[in-house]
């Protein structure tokens, strides 16, 4: 496979509300799982007239992806590793709160970090980065269509809010996909940039997600220094560990043995289904997912899993892995 890394560079705030969150139109997160950027690519090749393809292509695992993940400058971050830090239970409480804590990791740090795991190094969770940028609350007003049943008047607008995030200069997210052409990457790059100029995520009717995307990085032995390293553990077959980099879900067959050795923690996915073929918007069926940062003993395939609940045509929620293999 050839894997290329995609930086997108956001040009307005962006409302990537929690799966996993009861009211998640309040909520506010800065990443995105890679579900919900296939979604997106979905909707741009549908109106391309590519979608049977794009489908078939990740079905058949000629397109990979992974999450969508924090940069700052040229520090790449991934999610924090799921590894018992056996050696730190006798350290000071205060360092393992912040470790607890810390969700992304620099991909610089990850050697120092693994061998602080095991008692071989130290490593200070204080020093890392955990602001990419910053929360708030934008305000609307919803006005109603339809007359007051009640008086035959017009309904009184309702204010309501919307949870957005907002980048600092110089920060992102990039994600990483696996091709198995470069057609299939081209191809990509093109919807993605057609996804840049419309929005990804939520309430980009309203303005949020615009982006420009960077020339894509191929991570053929050309990229730049900092970046060899991921290049090399994405390529790794024979490794001891194996870092998820993408939300994803095994197939039934595979569970078991995936199961084995594993740590991880689990992530909700759901939603509703956007279609010109329904008047009104469905649930998605719900999954729990194996969040990115879980590690594993081998690898697993995954699937693209039907989510639709009685729709006219298939709806599918996109769970096929990209893998970092290290050696603990």
């Amino acid at each position: 496979m050839n894997y290329c890394l995609f930086k997108l560079n956001f040009l307005t705030p962006v409302h990537f509300g929690a799966s996993d969150s009861a009211r998640s139109l309040e909520s506010a997160g800065m990443t995105l799982c890679a579900d919900t950027i296939f979604s997106a690519l979905c909707h741009e090749a549908q109106r391309a007239g590519g979608l049977d393809e794009l489908i078939e292509t990740a079905r058949s695992s000629g397109l990979l992806l992974s999450d969508a993940m924090p940069f700052c400058g040229e520090e790449f971050y991934i999610p924090k590793p799921a590894l018992p830090a056996t050696k730190l239970a006798d350290s000071d409480p205060s360092l393992r709160k912040l470790m607890k804590k810390l969700r992304y990791l620099p991909l610089s740090l990850l050697p120092e970090f693994m061998d602080s795991l095991s008692g071989k190094g130290a490593f200070d969770p204080a020093s890392v980065r955990s602001r990419f940028g910053e929360t708030f609350a934008n305000e609307k007003v919803s006005i109603a269509r339809e007359a007051d049943p009640a008086t035959g008047g017009a309904k009184d607008a309702e204010p309501f809010s919307v949870g957005a995030f907002r980048f600092e200069d110089g920060c992102g997210l990039y994600f990483i996909a696996a091709f198995a052409s470069r057609e299939i990457m081209e191809s990509v790059a093109r919807l993605m940039n057609l996804l840049g100029a419309e929005g990804i995520g939520g309430k980009i009717s309203a303005g949020f997600g615009k982006f420009w995307l960077a020339e894509g990085v191929t991570l053929d032995g050309s990229e730049p220094a900092c970046l060899q390293p991921l290049a090399k553990m994405l390529r790794e077959e024979s490794a001891s560990h194996y870092i998820l980099l993408t939300s994803s879900l095994p197939t039934d067959d595979e569970l078991p043995a995936t199961m084995e050795n594993a740590q991880y923690t689990l992530i909700r996915r759901a939603g509703f289904v956007q279609s010109d073929r329904i008047s009104n918007p469905r649930k998605k069926r719900t999954q729990y997912f194996f969040a990115a940062g879980s590690v594993f003993g081998r690898k697993f395939d995954g699937d693209l899993y039907d989510v639709g609940e009685n729709m006219p045509h298939p709806v599918y929620r996109y769970a096929k892995p990209i893998f970092l293999g290290v050696n603990v």
